[in-house]
């Protein structure tokens, strides 16, 4: 009897160390096994069938604890399987995992992040932004970024407006993410609000102070608001971080106005 509840002890134990099984159930498994295996020593008459109830208490958990790790593993080993079509080019196979996925668990925001996925490689955008419109936490930088994706993928004639909108929004959310902070900062400068520019883009440099793009905007925005000189540190530090072919050039003609000592708009 002692050995059962060891082993049931030891099983709880590394389902939750190990195997990252339910952490609540292997809890209750070791409790149960615990107590079982202490009540067995100081119990009155009766603690064998308590120890035993116990000891029994504990397996149930255990294995409970068992298949849901296996529904979780099984769950996430299908979503990678559906990624796999995708990348291969196999939407069909990819469509009917979906499907077979959503009718064994349900729609959930994963499944939706899937499908949104392979409307966008199909180019059915439409189809791809309903996906996404359906997924409850928008506060994720992988919502904005792949609904970037699908609106890149447009030919609306106001689909400049739409990504400007995505930006902003991301960025008054709160939502951490270096790229939508810069383009928000970005969309800030178009829309000739440097002061709002550089709140983004400061946040954005202190996530990713490697990113040449970030510091290039932010000296942009200083340049705007008449700062040379920080601009000028600004711009040094972008050059040094590295940058696409267009913004260096963009950069040259900021520094020549900058040693003329002339504020012109780009």
């Amino acid at each position: 009897m002692i050995l059962f509840f060891l082993l049931t002890i030891a099983a709880g134990l590394l389902g939750l160390i190990i195997f990252q099984t339910s952490v609540l159930l292997s809890i209750l498994a070791i409790v149960c096994c615990t107590g079982g295996l202490v009540y067995s020593f100081i119990g009155p008459s009766r603690k064998k069938l308590v120890s035993t109830a116990l000891l029994l208490a504990g397996l149930v958990c255990c294995i409970l604890a068992g298949e849901k790790t296996d529904l979780i593993g099984g769950y996430q080993k299908d979503l990678r399987q559906i990624q796999k079509h995708i990348d291969a080019g196999e939407p069909d196979k990819a469509l009917k995992e979906i499907d077979t996925l959503e009718s064994t668990y349900a729609v959930t925001d994963e499944t939706l992040y899937a499908r949104a996925e392979l409307y966008t490689a199909l180019h059915e955008t439409d189809n791809a932004l309903a996906s996404l419109d359906q997924i409850t936490d928008r506060t994720q930088e992988r919502w904005y970024r792949m609904r970037e994706q699908v609106l890149l993928d447009q030919t609306a004639e106001n689909m400049e407006a739409q990504l400007d909108a995505l930006y902003l929004e991301a960025a008054a959310k709160g939502v951490e993410s270096p790229y939508l902070l810069t383009m928000a900062g970005h969309t800030c400068l178009q829309q000739d609000d440097p002061k709002l520019a550089l709140t983004y883009l400061h946040q954005a440099f202190i996530l990713d102070p490697e990113s040449g793009t970030t510091c290039y905007y932010a000296g942009v925005a200083h340049f705007h608001l008449g700062s040379y000189d920080i601009a000028t540190e600004w711009f040094d530090l972008a050059e040094e971080k590295g940058l696409s072919e267009k913004l260096s050039e963009n950069m040259k003609w900021y520094r020549k106005q900058i040693a003329k000592g002339v504020q012109n708009d780009a």
